[in-house]
């Protein structure tokens, strides 16, 4: 367990675990707390195709610049699952519960929640993703996972600010993306400006894969754009 306590660490990042090989970060966990600063905070992080599992982030109250991820996998294939990010107040940019950031992953982004209970976002919001925006061909899988918006602001900015359930990214992607779940319970979603949108879906494509079964549940809060099950 790692905790960033009162301590200004803003121009580097934090890892609960962090594998180079094929080893895998399994059940590590970072606290941020009483205004902790980092650039960035991986509860599991993994470089060389292993697994990373069972990794939490909790940001009790402080700042990360740019992301807040609760398992990710880096360069080569491997799984991203049941990993936890939950916000109880201070800012971010993006949050992702598990991310592949291959273009061309095969493995699973499945089952990672994020609570956010209140704080500010400043970007977008992704229960589980494969892939950055553009060129890739993923075959992976996102599958079960959750985003619940108790609280707090996501931001309008100079991009489009969208919280997804799942996601995968890559124009010549075929990978599926399933049984994800967005429930607004509290918050708001404030409104894109100019050709920016901040949209919520339970699940969405780039590519040409399966988008089913996914679902937005809204019980208060407010959102300024749409709204895709």
């Amino acid at each position: 367990t790692m905790t960033l306590d009162d301590y200004d660490y803003s121009s580097k990042n934090i890892f609960g675990g962090f594998t180079r090989g094929t080893g895998r970060a399994i059940g590590n966990t970072i606290h941020i707390r009483n205004g902790g600063d980092a650039a960035s905070a991986y509860g599991g992080f993994t470089w060389g195709g292993g697994n990373a599992e069972d990794n939490k982030v909790y940001l009790h109250s402080g700042n990360t610049a740019l992301h807040l991820v609760g398992g990710f996998i880096g360069h080569a294939n491997g799984n991203a699952v049941n990993n936890r990010v939950e916000i109880t107040d201070g800012g971010t940019k993006h949050i992702y519960g598990g991310w592949l950031n291959n273009p061309g992953a095969t493995g699973k982004a499945d089952q990672n929640h994020i609570v956010i209970n209140h704080g500010t976002i400043a970007d977008s919001v992704y229960g589980g993703a494969i892939g950055t925006s553009g060129a890739g061909d993923s075959t992976g899988s996102v599958t079960g996972n959750t985003v619940t918006l108790k609280g707090g602001t996501v931001q309008a900015g100079t991009d489009s600010n969208n919280i997804y359930g799942g996601a995968i990214w890559g124009t010549a992607s075929t990978g599926s993306v399933t049984g994800n779940t967005v429930t607004i319970a509290g918050g708001t979603v404030q409104a894109g400006t100019g050709a920016n949108h901040n949209h919520v879906y339970g699940g969405y494509t780039q590519g040409n894969g399966n988008v089913s079964g996914n679902t937005v549940t809204i019980t208060g809060g407010g959102i300024g754009d749409n709204v895709y099950g």
